[in-house]
């Protein structure tokens, strides 16, 4: 599905793609919390999208282009550079992160896109949870398909090994999903 497709699924039905095509609906004002959450960082000064981008981690993103911006971020936030949007394009373009007038394009417009969208980036923690919520589902349909195919092909030890794996990869998801979810997250209206 290109990308067009899944912001018009997103403008419409809410919802974020699965692996295996299921949907799965985490969406919070029409935006999945993931984009929320990529959107409230690039409102943040440095000091605080540190501390947010230490939350989320890069294989908990779904979407190959969130990853680029959060690699980006992640960069700008380590010499203490806040993550606006434009600081954000001209460093992937230094760096060769995007190359080209297509995909420079295409970066520029999901950068406002997801700057513009959030709903408020003062719930960053809820989008955080939101983010690692959908990570959490992805690695339980992967962690099935994997033990599937093991199962259909593999000897049993084998089986049992990969199961074992797998659910040590969904359990370190799930502690860290716990240990946020701690902090008591909660949507926060702002006055303007």
């Amino acid at each position: 599905m290109n990308d067009n497709a899944r912001l018009e699924r997103v403008q419409t039905g809410a919802v974020t793609n699965m692996p295996g095509g299921q949907v799965h609906g985490t969406a919070t004002y029409g935006l999945d919390a993931e984009s929320a959450f990529v959107g409230a960082v690039l409102h943040m000064p440095a000091p605080l999208a540190g501390q947010a981008l230490d939350l989320v981690h890069d294989d908990d993103l779904g979407d190959y282009m969130h990853g680029l911006i959060v690699t980006t971020m992640r960069r700008l936030v380590a010499e203490r550079i806040a993550p606006d949007p434009a600081v954000v394009l001209a460093r992937a373009r230094a760096d060769g992160i995007v190359t080209g007038s297509v995909a420079v394009s295409a970066f520029a417009l999901r950068l406002a896109e997801l700057f513009g969208s959030v709903p408020t980036p003062a719930s960053w923690r809820s989008y955080a949870l939101g983010t690692i919520d959908d990570a959490l589902r992805r690695s339980c349909i992967a962690l099935g398909d994997r033990v599937r195919q093991a199962a259909e092909g593999s000897a049993l030890d084998v089986m049992v090994d990969i199961l074992d794996a797998e659910c040590r990869t969904v359990r370190r998801l799930l502690n860290r999903r716990d240990g946020l979810s701690g902090h008591a997250p909660t949507l926060r209206a702002v006055s303007a």
